[in-house]
Order: C-alpha cells, then structure tokens, then sequence
C-alpha cells in the first residue's frame, strides 16, 4: 500500500495528497508548454516540504516520520530582529477582469510604517503578481540604503524561488531579476507567514490605482489599511521573529 510504503498514515495523506497532484499539473504544463525547469527533487519530495513550510507557522511537522498537525491560532505579523526591517509583499488578481496588482510594505523594528507601496500590472498570473511584488518591493528598500532585512510572503511558490534560488517553482522571467537583487551587498532573509501575518501587503496590493501602470509609494499607510494596522496593534503584533 501506497501510504504505508513511505511512512504516512491515511490521515496524513489528507494533508499531502493535495500538494501532490499540484506540483503533478505544474510539471506537466511545464512539459506541454515546454518551459525549461531543472527539478532537484521528486513530486513527493517537493510536495513534502510545501507541506512543512505550510505548517511551520501553525502546527508541527516531523519529517522522519512524518507527523504532521494542523494547530489553529491566530497568526499576527511579528516583529524583525533589533536592526532589521521587515518587508511584506503580496498581488492580486481580479477575479472578473483579470487584472492584476501588487504592493507591499516595510516597517522597523517597531512595527513602524517606513513605506509602503502598490502598482498596477495588467494580466499575469498570480504568482507573477506576488514576484512583481517582490521585485518593486526590493527595488525601493534597496534605493533607501537599508542593509539588513527580512523579506515575508504568505505564497509558497515566491518562498520556494527565493530559498531554492532557482525557477523550478514557477519558470518565471522576473526571477532573474529578483536574483540579482538579493545577490547584492546586503544581507536578506527570508520568511514564510500564514495569510493572516501577510494582511497590510495583501490590503496595500488591493489598492493599486487603475489610471496608470507606474508604482505608487506612500509615506503614511494608507487609509483602507488603517483598520489592519489597528487590528494588528489590538492582537498583540509585538512578538519578534526567531531566527
């Protein structure tokens, strides 16, 4: 039996299967598509730590054998280490038009507004929406001097490109881009968060005007963000991040 063949219980199959057949759909329309990934381990192999990198922040997962748990809490946006900032970035993609957007926003060690910012692409997929995000996001930082950062995202396949630094998990044009970027003098590091500790980017990519394709930048939150800041600050996001 399948299951028993590499340790899982049935039960664990729940959990796992899913991210099985999406890495499968992704393989294969790289093959039918003919985009040239280079793939350093199995489906299961990835799909299993899609699976950790998914728990890290809710549950445990122990990969020797394989327990994995689903331990709900709250999520909130935790603070970088003491001088670090930290940048959160997201896209969006309109369900009815199509049209995409990104933003993002750093902070301090405080908890702090430092920038935030939100561009309006046009039609890319989602995960090109949460790259562009990135991209401006470590555009901007890097034009503000700052030498020590924390980059958080709550998509799996952005985190998965910038800790492998290879295009398998998407085959995406930006990604060269982003490289170089990070490969700068300055040291980055990067962080996975549950959709809840991800809120302000995902709020500030929403708000993107529609008039221009330019990227926007705002000293001061924006005002369709303010009830997040304040929600933040009402569920305790005072915690540090580990490193």
């Amino acid at each position: 039996m399948l299951p028993g063949k590499f340790g899982i219980t049935v039960s664990h199959w729940a959990t796992l299967f899913p991210y099985i057949l999406w890495n499968l759909w992704n393989r294969r329309n790289d093959t039918v598509f003919q985009v040239h990934s280079v793939y350093r381990d199995s489906v299961y192999d990835h799909s299993l730590r899609m699976v950790e990198m998914g728990l890290r922040d809710n549950g445990r997962l122990r990969l020797s054998g394989v327990e994995l748990s689903t331990e709900n809490r709250n999520v909130v946006w935790c603070k970088p280490p003491h001088g670090w900032c930290k940048l959160n970035f997201d896209g969006a993609v309109c369900r009815n038009s199509k049209m995409a957007s990104c933003g993002g926003v750093l902070r301090d060690v405080d908890g702090r507004w430092l920038m935030g910012y939100s561009k309006r692409l046009g039609v890319c997929s989602i995960l090109d929406s949460k790259l562009w995000g990135l991209l401006e996001g470590l555009l901007s930082v890097w034009s503000l001097r700052i030498h020590y950062l924390v980059v958080e995202t709550d998509s799996m396949d952005a985190y998965c490109i910038l800790t492998e630094s290879s295009i398998a998990c998407g085959g995406s044009t930006l990604v060269p881009y982003i490289l170089e970027l990070l490969s700068r003098p300055w040291e980055v590091r990067m962080s996975h968060v549950k959709k809840g500790g991800n809120a302000l980017a995902d709020c500030m990519a929403k708000v993107a005007p529609v008039s221009d394709f330019i990227v926007h930048r705002y000293l001061d939150p924006s005002l369709d963000c303010i009830h997040i800041i304040e929600e933040e600050a009402a569920g305790g996001a005072a915690m540090v991040l580990p490193f």
